[in-house]
């Protein structure tokens, strides 16, 4: 049996891996926060909710409001082996689970043969472990994780998968193991002994096709929106701990500016990602002000279009007087 988790990440050796299962709420923020990810109260409500209830978990929300970083954060903290799969359109049942090695086991039939072997007695040699190639997906299911601590499986945009993806993943996700026919001598596989079953994050923008409700009645549910000025502003810290405090408040006056214009596609306005993006680059180069030629200079942070992009441009003079303005204080919540 071949695993190829070329998306997995692993743990740290030689460092000590927790059970997020086992954290108390307070705990499993607090060690959030430690890597720079500051968790929404609701949002940290629904996760706790399924590590207790050992299921997985359907995260929604808007393009980079941080959902898959939420995994990624509970895998650093924890130093736990983080499996990742991208969902998209045209996957086969052997990107998502596993394939038989067809070349290596018509080789086998053929040296068995002609070895003297019964063609029939071949055929039975070829329906083993040793002639899988085991899929990203089903990989968090049967590596074994360190200390018999869980492993960490995030399946990303599961919005993008058709509904005969999705139907291959439904008993994998809900008993921890798949069917594989002609498997000798079980055809299940999935945990090992004594191993506790990955913890599952999907991710979804909710844009494209949608989840079937079959797929949907499997999971727990939440929801990662938009975060308040409040919240970013907390967000920002953590992430870049040595920002220049007042260049961190015009970010944020800034961002609220931008997303309030009407000529920035919607789909398109900047959202956390971009606002970290930004401030990690402003905060490199010592700049401790928002002006003018700094906004012009670093629009490629913020403008993901030509046309955003003129529009951007077009705005700089109220957006950089927002953002330097007491008044834009007071309306960004502060």
């Amino acid at each position: 049996m071949k695993l190829f988790y070329q998306h997995m990440q692993p743990r740290k050796l030689n460092t000590k891996s927790l059970d997020p299962r086992k954290l108390s709420r307070i705990e499993l923020k607090n060690l959030l926060v430690e890597t720079g990810y500051v968790p929404q109260e609701m949002v940290l409500t629904d996760v706790v909710e399924m590590l207790t209830a050992e299921l997985p978990l359907l995260i929604e929300g808007p393009r980079g409001a941080g959902k898959t970083a939420l995994a990624e954060a509970i895998a650093e903290a924890c130093n736990l082996n983080l499996f990742y799969f991208q969902c998209m359109e045209g996957l086969s049942l052997g990107d998502l689970l596993y394939e038989w090695e067809k070349e290596a086991q018509n080789q086998v039939i053929e040296q068995a043969v002609k070895s003297g072997m019964a063609l029939y007695e071949a055929r039975r040699l070829i329906w083993t472990k040793d002639f899988l190639k085991i899929g990203e997906i089903l990989s968090a299911f049967i590596e074994p994780s360190a200390n018999h601590q869980p492993n960490i499986l995030v399946i990303d945009e599961v919005d993008k998968l058709p509904v005969a993806n999705e139907d291959m993943l439904l008993q994998v996700l809900a008993r921890s193991y798949a069917h594989i026919p002609r498997l000798q001598p079980d055809s299940k596989l999935g945990l090992p002994e004594n191993q506790p079953p990955p913890i599952v994050f999907l991710t979804s923008n909710n844009m494209r096709s949608g989840i079937s409700a079959p797929m949907r009645s499997r999971f727990l549910f939440t929801e990662v929106y938009s975060p308040t000025p409040i919240e970013e502003m907390e967000i920002l810290k953590a992430q870049v701990n040595d920002a220049n405090p007042n260049l961190l408040e015009q970010i944020v006056r800034m961002m609220v500016k931008i997303r309030s214009l009407p000529n920035i596609s919607p789909d398109n306005k900047p959202a956390l990602r971009e606002a970290i993006s930004l401030l990690k680059s402003l905060t490199k180069k010592n700049i401790s002000n928002l002006s003018y030629s700094v906004f012009e200079s670093h629009i490629s942070h913020l403008a993901k279009t030509g046309k955003d992009r003129k529009s951007l441009l077009a705005s700089k003079e109220q957006v950089v007087k927002y953002s330097l303005s007491s008044s834009g204080v007071a309306k960004a919540g502060f």
